[in-house]
């Protein structure tokens, strides 16, 4: 599942008249997906390996909260 905002703000001035518009929309995707359980249970470990690796370097990055 997956969401996209996009938004958007207008700001126009004619002398001393200002005049605010906006809009947004709000997009929603989604699928279904399915897994060959007999693959999984072969390649469960070097998934589990490839996705600590990344999540270690993703929390590196994160700043020191003080």
């Amino acid at each position: 599942m997956a969401f996209g905002i996009e938004a958007q703000a207008t700001l126009t001035q004619v002398l001393f008249f200002k005049f605010k518009s906006s809009e947004t929309s709000l997009k929603h995707y989604s699928g279904k997906v399915t897994i060959n359980t007999h693959v999984l249970t072969k390649v469960r470990d070097l998934i589990k390996e490839k996705i600590a690796a990344h999540a270690i370097d993703f929390i590196k990055t994160l700043p020191d909260l003080k």
